[in-house]
């Protein structure tokens, strides 16, 4: 364990109830930027990292009588309060109302030179289920990989890569049958 979290950690425990906004300053002064960085990462939106980092924090401060030194860092009990947090506002369907993940339409192809062969490939990808669609948006066309969309849709990588084989199978069947 690092010597901060030791620190932070003692803080924590010795502390008094009636101290509870001390022990919270101390912890919040410790650990903030290293969470927002993590959601920042996890979520790639300054936005919603910091929407998330203050939900988290407000959790922190209702949970803080549960936290147990026992059981690990507060940086990892944080990091933890943090990446559910997260991942709540992903499943809560928040992130549909982001620009980045919103599915692809038809006024994007105005954005790109005339192509034969992509033209007609959002009305394909919109044939697919939509957690195969999901996995081939983030990575063909926003440059994610496997691990960081397994990440971002908190699902083991081989089933991230499953979905995928089974995608790019449904897509060639399909763009077989029109042509």
């Amino acid at each position: 364990m690092k010597q901060e979290n030791q620190h932070i950690n003692r803080v924590t425990v010795t502390l008094p109830a009636d101290n509870k906004e001390e022990a919270f300053d101390l912890i919040y002064e410790e650990n903030c930027g290293r969470i927002y960085n993590v959601l920042l990462s996890m979520t790639r939106d300054e936005a919603v990292a910091k929407d998330a980092f203050q939900e988290t924090f407000v959790k922190v401060w209702h949970k803080m009588d549960t936290y147990d030194a026992e059981k690990g860092s507060v940086y990892n009990w944080i990091k933890t309060i943090a990446r559910n947090t997260a991942v709540d506002m992903f499943r809560s369907g928040l992130y549909r109302s982001l620009p980045e993940f919103k599915p692809l339409g038809e006024e994007y192809l105005d954005l790109v030179t005339y192509d034969r062969e992509y033209t007609g490939i959002i009305k394909v990808t919109d044939r697919l289920k939509p957690e195969h669609r999901i996995i081939i948006e983030m990575m063909y066309y926003r440059g994610r990989t496997l691990v960081e969309i397994a990440n971002f849709l908190q699902v083991p990588l081989g089933t991230i890569k499953t979905r995928l084989t089974e995608a790019r199978k449904v897509l060639r069947q399909i763009l077989k049958k029109e042509h």
